[in-house]
């Protein structure tokens, strides 16, 4: 669990200080076929940590009370809009910015 949160962090942190520093790329990637789909390993890995994290660390050594179920939630639900988005935003966003590559030739 421990490796899986450090590995979550630290790559969330690269990425992050990447978008930072050269946010011209953000649409470059976002537009990006091969690139886009990689925003949703953030709330695959996610949802791995609090899978873990209540089963785990709540159910299975008693850490935490009701304000940390709740919290739990409170990231869940973070989790399922970016999940949306992720299922979503990012194949409107291919199929209006690249219709060929899509298959949509009725787009013009």
């Amino acid at each position: 669990l421990f490796f899986n949160l450090l590995l979550f962090s630290v790559f969330t942190f690269v990425s992050l200080l990447r978008l930072a520093l050269y946010p011209k790329q953000v649409r470059k990637t976002i537009n990006s076929p091969t690139h886009a789909v990689y925003f949703s390993t953030v709330p695959m890995a996610a949802t791995t940590l609090i899978n873990v994290t209540l089963n785990l660390i709540y159910n299975g050594y008693g850490y935490g009370g009701e304000s940390f179920v709740y919290g739990i939630w409170a990231v869940w639900w973070i989790n399922v809009v970016a999940t949306v988005w992720c299922s979503y935003g990012l194949v409107h966003t291919m199929s209006v910015h690249l219709p060929d590559i899509l298959g949509n030739s009725y787009q013009t």
